[in-house]
């Protein structure tokens, strides 16, 4: 029963403890967010083609070296059967 008591005591002393720093987190994370929500859209899907030019440059590099390297294959294939 003793046990009992002191781990109700230990656990309302720590919940109350964390209260703050709960609250503490939260209004953070709606300052955070306010920041996004004051970025405007212009430039958001400004930023947002940008993103999609690079990722499309990026898997035609990507395509690019995957393909030279298959015919660079290629080449050596044919050069060991001769």
């Amino acid at each position: 029963m003793i046990i009992f008591v002191v781990t109700v005591c230990v656990v309302s002393i720590t919940s109350f403890a964390l209260l703050p720093m709960i609250f503490n987190v939260n209004k953070v994370r709606i300052k955070v967010l306010y920041l996004f929500v004051d970025i405007p859209q212009a430039n958001v899907d400004e930023l947002s083609c940008r993103c999609e030019d690079f990722i499309i440059n990026i898997e035609n590099e990507h395509n690019d070296e995957v393909q030279s390297n298959d015919d660079a294959n290629k080449e050596l294939n044919a050069l060991k059967e001769e």
